[in-house]
């Protein structure tokens, strides 16, 4: 994979929903292992929506979110990417040690087989509504929601599935751009401050002193 994700706005075929999204990212991949790279690679000419959905997605996917290490990864991941996109780049660089990481590709199947029930049934919603709040100057607000809540991913990491919390609402987030929904963006937004809550309330007293 290349460094940098291509932009080509003339695609009409970029996925709008997450049951499309999903569907692409395994019709467009092969073999017995999948790195991140070669995911992106799939996405890699598409908006900022996609490419923040892909790292939060695998977060908050207990086949895959459950792999040793990726919570971490994907907090990275969005953590750059979100940051770029703050800063108006239209092509966002990763480096390739985290390109390179790769997980078994039945992993992201088995996680699209078994989702695809209430994949469709959170895609039912979805349409193009409050369509400024998927632009300029929104989207750098989103950008800096998802950087603020990108390092929650490694402390969080600690805790079995609560990195969930905080992808979740990035994904919530992702979502609502990619498919131009911003009635989805608002909830998202509404969702990252219940997540910050989240971890400050219920945050075990010793692990936060520990990180301080």
């Amino acid at each position: 994979m290349a460094d940098e994700a291509q932009s080509d706005d003339s695609n009409t075929d970029d996925p709008e929903n997450l049951t499309e999204f999903v569907d692409h990212l395994a019709d467009e991949t092969e073999g017995e292992k999948v790195t991140l790279g070669e995911l992106l690679d799939t996405i890699s000419h598409r908006s900022y929506g996609p490419l923040l959905l892909l790292p939060a997605l695998l977060a908050a996917a207990p086949p895959i979110g459950g792999i040793p290490g990726m919570s971490i990864l994907t907090g990275v991941v969005i953590f750059l990417i979100a940051g770029q996109m703050l800063l108006g780049f239209e092509h966002p660089w990763l480096p390739k040690r985290l390109l390179n990481f790769e997980f078994k590709r039945d992993r992201l199947t088995s996680f699209q087989e078994k989702s695809k029930g209430w994949l469709r049934w959170l895609d039912k919603p979805l349409s193009k509504r409050w369509t400024p709040l998927t632009e300029p100057p929104w989207v750098r607000l989103i950008a800096l929601v998802c950087v603020l809540l990108a390092p929650l991913f490694v402390p969080l990491a600690l805790l079995p599935f609560a990195v969930a919390i905080p992808s979740g609402a990035i994904c919530v987030l992702a979502i609502g751009l990619m498919a131009r929904d911003g009635v989805v963006v608002a909830i998202g937004l509404a969702l990252a401050l219940v997540s910050v809550a989240t971890v400050v309330v219920f945050w075990p007293g010793e692990m936060l002193s520990g990180w301080m």
